[in-house]
């Protein structure tokens, strides 16, 4: 049974608007699914399948003519582009010269940093990322809280609010669930934790020996592997490329460069420290978060410590709905040497949204502390501030600034 995505409305809409549409993101987040549920199947060429990768591989150019030729005006889909780079270029060409065809690709490597690739396609194409279910995806609802939030302020919200002990019980199993092994697709009929497991293990294992030389023959695996190993432990942290390259005994080159192996195959991404204060000092390092904390517990062979993990799903869903939605905000993290911290940043035209994040059900005013001063160094650009728990109630903390259930925030 197929299972509507967030950014499924994204494509037809941005197909009207492009002549070539990439939908991008880590195997197995969907992509394929979402192109059957799109397009019929005469309108997909599979570079999965060995026959069509070894026809696209010899001659592109001229399979990409052959395919065409059989195929009535409209959308194309070529499912895995990344396998065959040169394959941009034929698609280039058909889009230059004003092609009956408009070209929907989809490919487990960012090809916006695949040098050679984003050159070919640089001004031509409409990037889509598809990640890891959203919370209001595996739930199967349409996001409001945010929406709502950006839309009307902290106005929005309702102090006295707080979720049925029945409902919180409910997603706390839910976020138990999540916590412990992500939000991949494939995990969604899969009911019995020994059997995520196992999905996990193999999902690691062909990630180390296949899916990365989609992106790179450059990496040596016993290296990479344990690089792996250390970025899962350093979820939620702020890089430091020298403490990584002495762990790994590498060179600094080598060990950013392995993470960007990494942020290839969307695994992790990088939050960027905030820039939006110069009379501070601020950190100039990004942190590093993964993708899907599922994966993530499967690297480091542990969900501990758990205060890292929740923070970081926490990040993640929000970078998930911010994108999905197309919220015209750019996320951020703060971080000063005179010891002010703020977990994540939305900062709009309009203002800033601060989260701080406490991975425990109770929270009170002492954890609003960064918030506050915060809100006074902004004045009017200090929307919203919001600590967000897995707890049940909604509660006002100071002006301007809330405690607010996790799921809240999420749905």
């Amino acid at each position: 049974m197929y299972h509507p995505r967030l950014v499924e409305s994204l494509v037809p809409e941005w197909l009207a608007d492009s002549p070539v549409v990439v939908l991008t993101g880590a195997r197995q987040t969907g992509k394929s699914t979402l192109l059957r549920h799109l397009l019929p199947p005469d309108r997909i060429l599979d570079l999965d399948d060995l026959g069509v990768l070894r026809a696209f591989r010899d001659r592109p150019d001229l399979a990409l003519a052959d395919a065409l030729a059989g195929i009535p005006s409209g959308v194309v889909a070529l499912d895995e582009v990344q396998r065959v780079p040169d394959l941009l270029i034929a698609v280039k060409r058909e889009a230059d010269r004003g092609s009956k065809h408009r070209f929907l690709l989809t490919g487990s490597a960012d090809l916006r940093r695949l040098g050679r690739v984003s050159e070919t396609l640089a001004g031509r194409a409409q990037y889509v990322e598809l990640m890891p279910f959203a919370f209001s995806e595996w739930e199967r609802r349409t996001p409001g809280f945010l929406p709502e939030l950006f839309a009307r302020g902290p106005e929005s919200l309702d102090a006295t609010r707080a979720l049925p002990a029945r409902e919180w019980s409910e997603v706390d199993a839910l976020r138990r669930r999540l916590l412990a092994h992500g939000s991949m697709p494939p995990l969604l009929t899969r009911r019995d934790a020994s059997a995520r497991e196992r999905w996990l293990a193999g999902y690691h294992r062909t990630y180390l020996d296949r899916d990365i030389r989609d992106v790179t023959t450059s990496v040596e695996p016993l290296l990479f592997s344990r690089a792996l190993e250390l970025a899962a432990h350093r979820a939620g942290g702020i890089v430091s490329w020298s403490a990584l390259a002495r762990d790994l005994g590498c060179s600094y080159h080598t060990a950013k460069r392995y993470v960007e192996v990494m942020r290839l195959g969307f695994q992790v991404f990088l939050l960027p420290p905030w820039a939006g204060s110069p009379r501070k000092r601020l950190v100039k390092s990004p942190r590093l978060y993964w993708s899907d904390v599922g994966i993530r517990n499967r690297v480091a062979g542990t969900a501990e410590p758990a205060g890292a993990v929740y923070e970081n799903w926490i990040v993640a869903e929000v970078r998930k709905l911010v994108r999905a939605l197309e919220f015209p905000v750019r996320l951020f993290f703060l971080r000063t040497h005179g010891g002010l911290e703020v977990d994540l940043l939305l900062e709009s035209r309009e203002g800033v949204i601060a989260i701080e994040v406490k991975s425990r059900s109770r929270v009170g005013s002492a954890d609003a502390g960064a918030l506050r001063r915060l809100g006074r160094d902004l004045g009017d650009r200090f929307l919203a501030g919001l600590v967000v728990h897995p707890g049940r109630r909604v509660l006002t903390l100071g002006p301007r600034i809330y405690a607010v259930p996790d799921v809240i925030l999420l749905r």
